[in-house]
This record gives structure tokens, sequence and C-alpha cells, in this order.
């Protein structure tokens, strides 16, 4: 039997898709400060977004 090549399934899936558009200075600084905290842009992204997500959710 081959082995299966490419990402391990996850339990959780993720269909769902935010697009944001910005500027090459906006990107460059996402991706140096998702680099100082050692994540990939998407993981950045994510947690960035739920943490504020949470806040506001909490000021309700």
């Amino acid at each position: 039997m081959a082995k299966r090549k490419g990402r391990p399934k996850t339990k959780v899936a993720k269909n769902d898709r935010v697009s944001v558009r910005v500027t090459k200075t906006r990107r460059s600084r996402y991706e140096e400060a998702a680099e100082r905290a050692g994540q990939s842009l998407t993981d950045w992204a994510r947690r960035i977004l739920d943490e504020g997500a949470e806040r506001e959710l909490r000021e309700e």
C-alpha cells in the first residue's frame, strides 16, 4: 500500500474562508508579527481575530 501524501486530516473541518484585502505594507507588517510570534500568517491572523472577537463580545 502506498503512503498517503499531503496534510493529515483534522478532526474539525475548516471549510469557510475569510478574505481581507490589505496593502503590501500591512501584509508585510502582519507577516513580520506572525514570524516574531513563531506562527504562520494564517495561524497568527486566526489567533488575533479570535482574541479581538472575544474582547468585543465581552464588552457588550
